[in-house]
């Protein structure tokens, strides 16, 4: 997860996208769960 948060912080806008939509998605499943 931290990788991810430093991936997002120092990515490009495209990317920071995709990570911010996997993490909400995780979110989701989670309380889902």
């Amino acid at each position: 997860v931290l990788h991810l948060l430093s991936v997002r912080e120092h990515g490009d806008p495209h990317l920071r996208g995709a990570c911010a939509n996997l993490l909400a998605k995780l979110i989701q499943i989670t309380v889902h769960l």
